[in-house]
């Protein structure tokens, strides 16, 4: 049997789990390097960086979850504070990629998470095992 160009793609392309954790193990050498020449306040700084776009990543998550629910009133506190500080950086997202399907699905805040986490993780450095 000759194999076709179909069945060499298909034993070629890599799952998207596969696509993750070579990305997740690629992030973590980097921070791992970056690390490496770097004196403990530096560390300290970075990992503090990181943290802070996790904690983001998490406020942005609760806003985007909160838009699913019409009866919110953006105009009260905590959710005004809430919509500017996530806004102007989802319209950044927004701009790259518009919305798709007729403007009924918005996928730039996850372009947005992806690139928070993205930038945490190779922010924060990784601690050895056993420590």
């Amino acid at each position: 049997m000759v194999p076709t160009a179909a069945s060499w793609a298909a034993a070629a392309s890599p799952s998207l789990g596969e696509l993750a954790r070579a990305f997740g193990n690629m992030a973590g050498v980097v921070a791992e390097r970056m690390a490496a020449g770097l004196s403990t306040p530096s560390m300290a700084v970075l990992a503090g960086t990181g943290r802070c776009l996790e904690l983001y990543r998490q406020v942005l998550l609760v806003r985007c979850l909160l838009t699913w629910f019409p009866s919110v009133q953006w105009e009260q506190q905590p959710f005004s504070a809430m919509r500017a500080l996530c806004d102007s950086f989802l319209r950044l997202f927004q701009r790259a990629a518009p919305p798709v399907f007729g403007n009924t699905l918005d996928v730039s805040s996850l372009l947005a998470m992806t690139a928070l986490r993205i930038l945490a993780r190779l922010l924060t450095p990784s601690v050895p095992n056993g420590l």
